[in-house]
């Protein structure tokens, strides 16, 4: 969803508001073609103000662009789990809809209070005591702000104070290295800016300087220090936007393709994927982006993996890719749920998680549905 500029739009200039002209043949007599720009111009705040409402549920993830409605009862459940993340086989944290965070021992789920009731839409961490959940929501204003949590191994707690703006995603290279992005909301300005990348140093959040700022950003990944890749929607026009930081700078990639891209993720810096709408996947090989075949038209909601030549990317309505170093193929998957995101399980599994409260388990080539006390079928 592009939002147009405020130049496309029919309006007034600020502080030159049309008055009927001294001339006494026009008293009393207001001109029709005033009336039509002010009733064009109440039409076009109007549209500006809806389009960026729609660009704002879009980029939260409250439905999928390209995507399809729930065929599915459990699907249509408000038990959406929007991430997940693992430390190893018996630790790992998936968060979702209303403050949801679940916790998985290596047998079984219990549900860890969060103090929040904001949509928690990405999870990262360095151990089991160390895991930061970044999220967003409205108020009863419909003002739009963000949320971060810390797991200290015990429990969870505001990380900081109330954000103006919301998050999406959050990773890092180590505890003193830790990246959060997301958007900022000011629908009364279409030309205000618009993406936000804050950085965590170990001791305090920060704000970054220097982001390209006509994105909304959906993902980010760090592979190091000195190496994140953050994807989203450039709004100025020109579709998918994709930046890159080497530790002092931030640089833009723009490739001409119409689709928000969704998530990204990586090997190594010369080994990057990001996946979007339309069934779009990238690649980055260290020097260019280029285009794969994903074989579907499909929303990709989440790519990740273990290895250069084990990768998976998911999304809507249930759709599973497999990517064996060569090629990208389908995997049946038993459900028509948004799967919305997925993790890597050591030693040699994963998770993905989506929509009804939807938890996948990879159990070599097969994937079974896990029982987490949420979802309608496990009541």
């Amino acid at each position: 969803m592009i939002l147009p500029s405020a130049d496309a739009w029919p309006h007034e200039p600020r502080g030159s508001h049309v008055i009927a002209s001294q001339d006494s043949s026009s008293q009393g007599a207001p001109d029709p073609k005033d009336a039509r720009l002010r009733v064009l111009a109440v039409i076009a705040f109007v549209i500006v103000a809806a389009l960026s409402v729609l660009v704002i549920r879009e980029w939260a993830g409250l439905f999928s662009q390209g995507g399809s409605e729930p065929s599915c009862p459990a699907c249509s459940s408000p038990d959406t789990l929007r991430d997940v993340w693992a430390a190893g086989p018996n630790f790992a944290v998936v968060v979702g809809s209303a403050g949801t965070i679940l916790h998985y021992d290596g047998a079984f789920w219990s549900v860890q209070p969060s103090g929040t009731t904001r949509t928690l839409s990405g999870v990262w961490g360095t151990s089991p005591r160390n895991v930061i959940a970044v999220g967003s929501g409205q108020d009863l204003n419909g003002d739009w702000s963000g949320v971060i949590l810390h797991f200290d191994g015990t429990s969870w707690s505001n990380m900081a104070p109330a954000l103006p703006h919301p998050l999406r995603s959050v990773s890092g290279s180590g505890p003193n290295d830790v990246f959060a992005v997301g958007g900022r909301h000011n629908s009364e300005d279409p030309n205000a800016p618009f993406g936000l990348v804050m950085h965590y140093d170990g001791a305090t959040w920060s704000v970054m300087g220097g982001v390209p700022t006509k994105c909304w950003l959906s993902d980010v990944w760090v592979s190091g220090p000195n190496d994140a890749f953050v994807v989203g929607y450039d709004l100025a026009g020109s579709g998918a936007g994709i930046l890159h930081y080497d530790g002092q700078t931030w640089s833009s990639t723009t490739l001409g393709i119409t689709a928000l891209l969704r998530d990204t993720w990586g090997t190594g810096p010369n080994d990057v994927f990001a996946v979007g709408a339309f069934g779009t996947i990238l690649h980055y090989d260290g020097a260019a982006w280029s285009t794969m075949s994903s074989g579907t038209d499909e929303t990709l909601l989440s790519v990740w993996g273990s290895g250069p030549d084990d990768v998976f990317a998911h999304g809507s309505p249930g759709i599973l890719l497999h990517y064996d170093g060569a090629s990208w193929s389908a995997i049946a998957t038993g459900t028509t749920c948004d799967l919305v995101g997925g993790c890597f399980l050591p030693p040699d599994s994963g998770l993905v998680v989506g929509m009804g409260g939807t938890v996948l388990r990879r159990d070599g080539n097969d994937w079974v549905r896990m029982v987490t006390g949420i979802g309608p079928d496990d009541r």
